[in-house]
């Protein structure tokens, strides 16, 4: 059975510390989730997939959209510079 998959913040790794525990409270990532929790995301037209289609799960619509919004918020519009501001965010706060 397929599944979107979704971000947990609170999920601690085997010998890291927990990234929500680490980023500090004034953090522009969490106006960004807290902004992106109070939506409707299926009212406002994001597709849910289908639970029963096949292959690898879905990232869910909150986690990419938080995701994209975070890029914009520093300027980052392409998909390869997203992946460098996630990766700051674990470099400088998660490891």
């Amino acid at each position: 059975m397929s599944h979107e998959i979704n971000s947990y913040y609170r999920q601690g790794l085997l010998f890291s510390p927990i990234l929500d525990d680490r980023i500090p409270d004034d953090h522009p990532a969490r106006f960004i989730l807290d902004f992106v929790k109070t939506l409707d995301l299926a009212g406002l037209g994001f597709k849910v997939p289908d639970p029963d289609s096949a292959g690898r799960p879905p990232y869910g619509s909150g986690l990419l959209l938080s995701a994209w919004l975070y890029g914009y918020f520093y300027n980052v519009r392409s998909t390869r510079g997203l992946e460098r501001v996630c990766g700051w965010i674990w470099e400088r706060f998660g490891c």
